[in-house]
């Protein structure tokens, strides 16, 4: 009995023995799994989009933006030239960039003329001058030359061709205040009678034409019903009708 016992203990020592050197290996011919590598992706990134109650994954390509070239900019001829009053009263006309002044015309201040309106037509070609006492617009070529006179009246625009100008026929004793197309001869291409309020200054109409010179907008006091005080309100005329039509409710009170 006691050699069994010593036998077991042998043994059992050795096991320990055994365990403790070998360091807990795994048996020969089981080999270790390999270790994952990772790999780069060259897929676009992903963005999930919610349909319902699933989220869809939406592809979100990358976006290249290529470089365009801006058309050159060519200024208008009147950007080019500048027309002013000078110190003397007359007027005078220099380029954009100090160069080539001259005078254009002179006015005879001795006598009260004086000038209080210029405008180049869209082309430069051509001035347009209003002149007080009197209210006389007149037409000349970039040169001075004299090309139009229009008495009665005050400059307001050019159309868009340069054909075409409107003037204001300011309220007289005798007369209404009225709109007034004019072509270069003079003639009258429409009239729009009553246009504007007698208590209105010609500058006060803003008129500006469409950019195809079809239609012009303007303002006009009105008196609003139980109103005592004006209200300015937009018009719109029709070049081919001679029809003025409000184009929105009155804005605000003179």
């Amino acid at each position: 009995m006691r050699k069994l016992t010593a036998l077991a203990a042998t043994a059992f020592a050795g096991l320990l023995l055994a365990s403790a050197c070998g360091g807990g290996e795994e048996p020969a011919g089981t080999p270790a799994p390999p270790a994952a590598t990772p790999t780069a992706s060259s897929q676009p990134p992903v963005v999930p989009s919610p349909v319902g109650d699933q989220q869809t994954p939406t592809l979100t390509p990358t976006t290249t933006r290529t470089a365009t070239a801006e058309p050159a900019v060519t200024p208008a001829a009147e950007a080019q030239r500048i027309a002013y009053v000078g110190t003397d009263l007359d007027i005078w006309v220099v380029n954009a960039n100090g160069s080539g002044r001259h005078k254009l015309l002179d006015i005879d201040a001795r006598a009260g003329d004086s000038v209080h309106n210029l405008q180049w037509s869209p082309d430069g070609s051509k001035l347009a001058i209003t002149k007080s006492p009197g209210d006389v617009v007149y037409i000349v070529s970039a040169r001075g030359e004299a090309i139009l006179q229009v008495p009665g009246v005050a400059f307001l625009a050019w159309s868009p061709g340069g054909d075409i100008f409107a003037v204001a026929r300011p309220p007289a004793a005798d007369v209404e205040p009225a709109i007034r197309l004019l072509d270069l001869n003079g003639n009258t291409v429409a009239a729009f009678p009553n246009a504007f309020s007698p208590k209105q200054t010609p500058e006060s109409l803003n008129l500006s034409f469409s950019s195809d010179g079809r239609r012009f907008a303007f303002l006009k006091v009105v008196a609003p019903p139980g109103g005592l005080c004006g209200v300015l309100q937009g018009f719109v005329g029709d070049v081919q009708t001679a029809v003025a039509s409000p184009s929105a409710p009155p804005a605000a009170s003179m």
